[in-house]
């Protein structure tokens, strides 16, 4: 009787003390109810503020400019989210992070996963003379472990081109610098899934599978509309094929958008010289194709 007495004690004890608990704070610093996280994003990236290394000279640019630059790099691209900025900040303070910027790793994965961020976006900052030296990485909020992908880069200090450096990091750290579509990735286009099925189909003509080149330039025109190298690639792949099933057919009835204007016709007048010099004779234009791209 006397056991089962302290076990009813035990339990109206935890009853009572469980609003105390609730009405608190979470121990990352977040309003309750606590570790019950919503199911993490995988396309959204939780960009924290970069760390400044010691022993570098201070910069003009600090670590919170640099997430801000490569935050507006990465919404380039159509799939990519963002994680919400306020609370981001908010997330911060709460765990007393301020400048210089020094976020303990999980910290950092905690936060990511907080937001409900399924990447997490570190980076380093050195400044030595006239130049920055930036390192960054992708890590998977969910795992932590070894980052997915780790970039280091340098760029003049005082130079005008520092958007374009964070520009260029951003794609690298996208895994966007496929180098199919010939020049900055969201130049060509801003969708990921329509430059990667381009490069599959790229790949694919290089290896002469016609057939699923036309399937991979299909995917790319069906997630950017506008991707003019898309439409090219398609058709001629369909050419070299000599394909005339229904979808080929459908296909060469479908022109790029009016949109494009000028920037079609330039990609189109230059690739046709293979078509020109080859028409339908597939070895022929097999060993062209290979030397002129």
């Amino acid at each position: 009787m006397r056991a089962r007495g302290w076990a009813g004690a035990a339990v109206v004890a935890l009853v009572v003390g469980l609003p105390t608990l609730v009405s608190g704070q979470c121990p990352d610093g977040s309003p309750p109810p606590c570790g019950r996280l919503a199911p993490l994003d995988t396309a959204r990236y939780a960009i924290l503020p970069f760390a400044h290394r010691e022993g570098s000279q201070q910069a003009a640019l600090d670590g919170a400019a640099c997430a801000e630059l490569l935050a507006e790099a990465f919404a380039r691209w159509a799939e990519v989210r963002l994680a919400d900025k306020t609370r981001l900040y908010d997330a911060l303070a709460r765990r007393g992070e301020r400048l210089p910027f020094r976020i303990p790793f999980d910290s950092a994965l905690a936060i990511a996963r907080r937001l409900g961020a399924g990447k997490l976006v570190m980076g380093q900052l050195w400044s030595f003379g006239d130049t920055l030296r930036l390192t960054a990485g992708v890590y998977d909020a969910a795992r932590g472990g070894a980052p997915l992908r780790e970039i280091t880069t340098r760029v003049p200090a005082n130079s005008g081109g520092i958007g374009a450096a964070f520009n260029a990091l951003a794609d690298l750290l996208l895994g966007a610098d496929l180098g199919a579509a010939r020049g900055a990735g969201a130049e060509q286009t801003r969708s990921l899934r329509a430059l990667h099925a381009y490069a599959q189909g790229d790949r694919a003509i290089r290896e002469w599978d016609l057939d699923r080149a036309a399937r991979e330039f299909r995917a790319a025109v069906a997630a950017d509309s506008a991707f003019a190298r898309a439409y090219l690639g398609l058709g001629q792949a369909l050419l070299w094929a000599a394909d005339s099933t229904p979808d080929a057919q459908r296909d060469r009835r479908c022109e790029p958008p009016t949109r494009l204007g000028h920037r079609f016709g330039a990609l189109a007048s230059r690739e046709q010289s293979i078509s020109a010099r080859c028409g339908n004779a597939p070895r022929q234009a097999q060993d062209l194709v290979l030397t002129m791209r």
